[in-house]
C-alpha cells in the first residue's frame, strides 16, 4: 500500500482539511500583498488584478517592472523568480535568511513581510 493510495482512503476529512488551510494561506498572503503594496506606496487593491500585481511587484522589488515578463519564459520564469523575491526582501531590509523563508514557505513569510516593523527602503537595483 502506497502512500497515495492511505491518503486516497481516508475519505473526505483530510482533503476538506486541506481546502481549508489552502483557503487561509490563500486570504492571508493575498492580505499580506494588499499590505506590501501599501507600504511600497501603491494602492492594495492594485495586488488583487494578476498581471498588474507581478507588473508592481517587480517595481517594488527591482524598479524595473517589466522584468515580469520574463515570467513567461519556460526555465528562466524560475530563476527570474527566486532573483525577485532576494531583491523584495532587500528592499524591504529584511535579513538575508528571510529570503529563504520566502521562497520555501511564501505563505507564512509573506504575512511575516507584511505585518513586521520592516519598511520599504526602496528597490534593489541590482536585478539582472
Amino acid at each position: 500500500m502506497g502512500i497515495l493510495s492511505f491518503f486516497m482512503t481516508l475519505g473526505d476529512v483530510p482533503r476538506g482539511i486541506i481546502v481549508i488551510l489552502t483557503f487561509i494561506t490563500t486570504i492571508a498572503t493575498q492580505a499580506s500583498m494588499w499590505v506590501i503594496f501599501v507600504k511600497a506606496g501603491l494602492p492594495g487593491w492594485v495586488s488583487l488584478i494578476p498581471i498588474v500585481n507581478n507588473y508592481y511587484l517587480f517595481d517594488i522589488a527591482t524598479g524595473e517592472g517589466f522584468s515580469c515578463f520574463l515570467l513567461f519564459l519556460p526555465i528562466i520564469s524560475w530563476i527570474v523568480y527566486v532573483k525577485m523575491l532576494y531583491c523584495l526582501q532587500e528592499a524591504f531590509g529584511a535579513s538575508g535568511s528571510f529570503y529563504w523563508g520566502l521562497l520555501l514557505l511564501p505563505g507564512i513569510f509573506f504575512p511575516l513581510l507584511a505585518f513586521s516593523r520592516t519598511y520599504y527602503d526602496g528597490p534593489y537595483r541590482d536585478f539582472i
